[in-house]
């Protein structure tokens, strides 16, 4: 468990207008996360927060449903009521509702966690960069 927000995830890589994936375990644990990521989304961060901030944005009065509990708890309590968002509760979110890229280019981008992917890393026959005329002049044909 990592608390301590090592990660790069932003709250708005994360999408909440559909279901998330079921990558929590069951319904009720998905939709405590989906509410929780709102809240970050909200503020901007993954900053600590209380669980009457997450009300706001939940049906019924919040519950963790089992975000808490467990040998690796995605959500830790602090000693003041406060309650910290863990680097695999946001990875977990991540993954289960990744904001859609707009381009060909951020799907390659995203694809494995990597920066930067080559046509040579996609295609290992493929030249490493297009062939380019030696001169500007149009090709004549003999």
């Amino acid at each position: 468990m990592t608390i301590g927000m090592r990660t790069k995830i932003r709250p708005s890589d994360i999408n909440t207008d559909g279901p998330f994936a079921p990558l929590f375990g069951f319904d009720r644990a998905n939709y405590s996360a989906k509410t929780l990521v709102k809240l970050a989304q909200l503020n901007g961060s993954w900053r600590h927060f209380k669980i009457g901030e997450a009300d706001r944005f939940a049906e019924t009065p919040f519950v963790f449903n089992g975000l808490t509990s467990g040998r690796r708890p995605l959500i830790v309590r602090l000693g003041d009521g406060m309650y910290v968002f863990t680097d695999e509760f946001v990875e977990t979110c991540a993954a289960s509702a990744p904001r859609r890229p707009t381009t060909t280019a951020q799907s390659l981008a995203t694809w494995r966690g990597a920066r930067r992917i080559s046509v040579s890393a996609l295609f290992p026959s493929a030249p490493a960069s297009p062939a380019r005329p030696e001169s500007s002049e149009p090709r004549r044909d003999p």
